[in-house]
């Protein structure tokens, strides 16, 4: 997420950006397989990331 490849959005699924390719390494094959799954949430709500933090996030993500 550092380098803004990957971003939980706020429709709380994971994004991915269209640079990784697969056929470059394992690593970038398994950041492409979170693209659409749900981000693990932790179970006190209280922890659980803001809507606006999300969106930044997501807003970062690398087209």
């Amino acid at each position: 997420m550092d380098r803004f490849l990957i971003a939980p959005a706020p429709d709380h699924h994971w994004y991915v950006s269209h640079v990784l390719d697969s056929r470059r390494s394992g690593g970038e094959a398994e950041l492409l397989s979170l693209a659409g799954k749900s981000p693990l949430l932790p179970q006190d709500q209280a922890f659980h990331p803001t809507p606006d933090g999300l969106e930044w996030r997501f807003s970062q993500l690398v087209a």
